[in-house]
């Protein structure tokens, strides 16, 4: 039996609680991203597909029950290219159609595209900025733009047609935008409608800019996992 030392407090029951709560969530983010790594290096050590691998791994987790929201945050502690091989291995599995048929699962030619904007305060000046990706994970650079008087979602869209004119400027034709802005990916994939008529013509542009891609599509992340962008557009 233990015993506690004369004069020594015991610690309310509610605060053993959070730290019994706490350090168990801590375990299973750590089995979770020690699964992530594992197939990543399986991958890479026999030559095969990281998609294919990751899929394999986060299908065990999601069947476990580890759940989409606890997968997401184990992988806060990787770097933005694997973040992005990861989210998008995740995104195919529980949107299994969303992949066009007999599009390749790992495509050279495609970029993956994060961006973010703000303006402060709101409305109020803003900017924008775009960080581009190949799907591999190489990084192809980092785009900003200032911004006049602007609404915050005027400068999310800004985000957005940065990304798409920076895509096309650098040769690409195959786009995947990920944006924290659940509106505009809403809007833009058509389950939202545009109601406000200061977005109407920034929508417009965005549609316009669609045409000249062979494949593009727009998919929400958490902020945490836009960090990067998130990074460059609040740097002064």
């Amino acid at each position: 039996m233990h015993v506690l030392p004369l004069g020594a407090s015991v610690p309310p029951f509610s605060s053993l609680q959070e730290q019994s709560m706490t350090e168990e969530l801590s375990m299973i983010l750590g089995v979770i991203l020690d699964d992530i790594k594992r197939a990543m290096s399986l991958a890479q050590k026999y030559n095969t597909s990281k998609h294919e691998e990751l899929k394999r791994a986060l299908d065990r987790l999601l069947k476990s029950g580890a759940g989409e929201h606890r997968i997401r945050e184990a992988c806060r502690s990787l770097s933005l290219a694997d973040q992005a091989l990861v989210l998008d291995a995740l995104d195919s599995l529980l949107n299994p159609t969303s992949r066009k048929i007999g599009e390749d699962l790992e495509d050279p030619e495609k970029v993956i595209a994060y961006t973010d904007a703000g303006c402060y305060p709101n409305p109020g000046p803003g900017v924008c900025v775009a960080v581009l990706l190949r799907e591999d994970g190489a990084e192809i650079g980092r785009y900003r733009r200032e911004l006049g008087h602007v609404t915050s979602n005027e400068a999310e869209y800004h985000g957005i047609i940065l990304a798409i004119e920076s895509t096309l400027n650098s040769g690409y034709k195959r786009l995947e935008v990920r944006s924290d802005s659940e509106l505009l990916v809403q809007q833009l994939k058509g389950c939202y409608t545009v109601h406000a008529r200061n977005l109407v013509p920034l929508y417009k542009r965005v549609r316009e800019l669609m045409k000249r891609f062979d494949y593009i599509r727009f998919v929400y992340v958490p902020r945490e996992m836009n960090a990067t962008a998130h990074g460059v557009c609040r740097r002064n």
